[in-house]
């Protein structure tokens, strides 16, 4: 029953300091930096190693797919530094861990989802007043 609650604790803890990576991230991407092609990126979720090092930082943007691409790009190799310099002044931690961005492609299979219920719907409505 202990190993539970120790499991559970460490948990929590956890999904607390992913919550505060993703805000610091997403205030840092949409306040502090000043590139126009960053500001309109979404963090959508973060999921940090089990030992604080490592954490994955998913956003997400429209974009088409070499816009995309530069974005990612900017992201992990010029913007990183910057993000993680302003998360180790604002996270209260031994050590800050280490981004890598990652596009979350949840949102826009759910964008794509919705155009062919809608188009699913349209064509229903086109076939009901046929009859």
């Amino acid at each position: 029953m202990i190993n539970i609650e120790v499991r559970y604790m460490k948990t929590h803890r956890l999904e607390r300091i992913e919550a505060n990576i993703k805000r610091l991230v997403a205030e840092v991407l949409s306040r502090k930096m000043k590139d126009p092609r960053i500001t309109m990126t979404s963090v959508t979720r973060v999921e940090l190693s089990k030992d604080k090092k490592y954490a994955k930082v998913y956003v997400s943007f429209l974009a088409d797919e070499e816009k995309k691409n530069e974005i990612m790009l900017l992201l992990n190799e010029h913007a990183k530094g910057f993000i993680r310099t302003y998360l180790s002044q604002h996270l209260h931690m031994y050590v800050t861990p280490e981004l890598r961005f990652v596009f979350d492609k949840g949102i826009e299979g759910s964008i794509k989802m919705q155009k062919i219920l809608s188009e699913i719907e349209e064509k229903d409505a086109g076939n009901t007043s046929d009859r």
